[in-house]
């Protein structure tokens, strides 16, 4: 693998993750969770679908963060630009979607019944930013990993740094935001993810063995059942989620190979071009059409999921689109004609 701006079975693992969070919510109402202060009826293919999905998309997405990270990295990376760069990418866009787009849509929909006020003080006390707690898990996990992987630190054995973050993913803390817990509980999967981008040669080494992806599936698929049968068990929820990982990049990496273009797709290009917008539209979008599907009381479960599901993906990718086209007309430099004209 070459360094470059893309890399084709990791766009395809990036797709695939923000499909399964939009897929994950739309079979939230039915899941034994419920969402916004809602239950619908517990339905056992969404519940099941549901499930599968949490044991690993987030700690994917962390994942994919680490392996980037990591590929990226070299002698020149420079750690306080990088920080720089990560805060401009993730808080600002918390703040600005949050204060423009968040909190509105909690103000107009009130899932929660709340007053105005208790919306806007729960988003900036760090009690309830919805989907938007994503973004400072990944900007707190990321100063969590980088000190990790300075040189100060290299004489540590790699290993030992992942056991101790497998023991912190493990330990139960309380009485902070749970976006900053889930940031060291994730912070395990961030570094998994810059390891194997590390040892990326080692790696393809390995799933190039003839029974390396049939394992690796076998023991994914024990893992799952033993999970499902045991949610909310943390002792099997992190090694469930760290084979899923596993199973998934050796996975993507054969579907790479097996078809190089299928990351040259238009509607591949354009999801993981677009993913950070999808994620921050979503899911306002995906509540309000709940609301208007009765809180999932109007149609079966499955018609309900579906109706979220391309609904939310649709009108989705329809703002960005927009978005985009605006950002490109008003940031298009005018012609000498055009500035006379004016």
């Amino acid at each position: 693998m070459t360094k470059t701006n893309k890399i084709p079975f990791i766009t395809l693992l990036q797709v695939f993750a923000i499909m399964c969070v939009f897929l994950g919510h739309a079979t939230h109402i039915f899941s034994s969770w419920g969402w916004y202060g809602h239950n619908a009826d517990v339905d056992s293919i969404c519940n099941t679908i549901h499930h599968i999905i949490y044991s690993f998309h987030m700690p994917l997405f962390i994942f994919l963060s680490g392996y980037l990270l990591g590929f990226k990295k070299d002698e020149t990376f420079d750690y306080i630009k990088y920080i720089i760069k990560r805060f401009k990418r993730l808080i600002i866009p918390l703040f600005i979607v949050g204060i423009c787009y968040y909190i509105p849509f909690l103000i107009l929909i009130n899932p929660f019944g709340q007053t105005p006020y208790e919306s806007i003080k729960n988003f900036f006390t760090l009690q309830f930013n919805g989907h938007l707690w994503f973004l400072i898990t990944l900007f707190v996990t990321t100063l969590i990993i980088l000190p990790l992987t300075s040189k100060l630190l290299k004489k540590i054995p790699q290993i030992f740094i992942l056991i101790g973050l497998i023991v912190l993913n493990l330990l139960k803390i309380k009485g902070i935001p749970y976006s900053i817990i889930m940031a060291f509980k994730l912070a395990v999967y961030f570094y998994l993810g810059y390891l194997f981008a590390l040892q990326k040669e080692d790696l393809q080494k390995i799933i190039a063995q003839k029974y390396s992806f049939i394992t690796t599936t076998f023991i994914w698929l024990i893992l799952e059942i033993i999970n499902l049968n045991n949610w909310g068990n943390i002792y099997w929820a992190t090694p469930t989620a760290i084979i899923s990982i596993v199973f998934l990049f050796f996975l993507f990496y054969k579907l790479s190979i097996v078809k190089n273009n299928w990351s040259q797709n238009s509607l591949v290009i354009f999801i993981s071009t677009n993913m950070f917008a999808l994620y921050l539209l979503h899911e306002p979008i995906m509540v309000s059409i709940l609301k208007l599907l009765n809180w999932g009381n109007l149609f079966t479960p499955l018609i309900t999921t579906l109706i979220l599901f391309v609904g939310t993906l649709a009108l989705s990718t329809i703002i960005t689109t927009i978005i985009n086209h605006l950002t490109t007309f008003i940031n298009k430099p005018k012609s000498i004609d055009n500035v006379y004209k004016s």
